[in-house]
């Protein structure tokens, strides 16, 4: 696996974990029915509002990216370049038609499990044609 991009110094959503989101790092979250909050994804039709990069529990402040670049953990192959969006489990997917577009590859995931960088852009999300 190669090294993953990273940019610093880009603001961060201030979010809360709404629930035990140890086990979710890597991954798109959704706002919570709660203001200040992030939930796990859990249809393929929740509309991400950011990655989350650490491993908060309920209550607790966590590290998540809404644009620039981050590492999310891949739900199939998504090759280089790929427009990604969000499966069922907030993991990252090649973009088909109709659906959000989240962000964009810099780097290739094999399969599902994997990690991959992509810069992402979840503060206004083009749709794919």
């Amino acid at each position: 696996m190669t090294t993953p991009y990273r940019i610093h110094g880009h603001p961060k959503p201030p979010l809360q974990a709404a629930g035990d989101l140890s086990g979710n790092q890597f991954r798109f979250v959704k706002a919570a029915a709660t203001e200040g909050r992030a939930a796990a994804i859990t249809t393929a039709n929740d509309r991400a509002v950011a990655v989350q990069a650490d491993k908060p529990w309920n209550n607790d402040p966590g590290d998540f990216v809404a644009f620039g670049v981050a590492e999310i953990e891949a739900g199939g192959a998504v090759p280089f370049g790929a427009e990604i969006t969000s499966d069922a489990q907030g993991r990252a997917i090649v973009a088909g038609s109709g659906t959000r577009v989240y962000g964009w590859a810099l780097t290739a995931a094999g399969a599902s499990g994997q990690r991959l960088s992509a810069f992402v852009n979840l503060v206004n999300p083009p749709r794919v044609p």
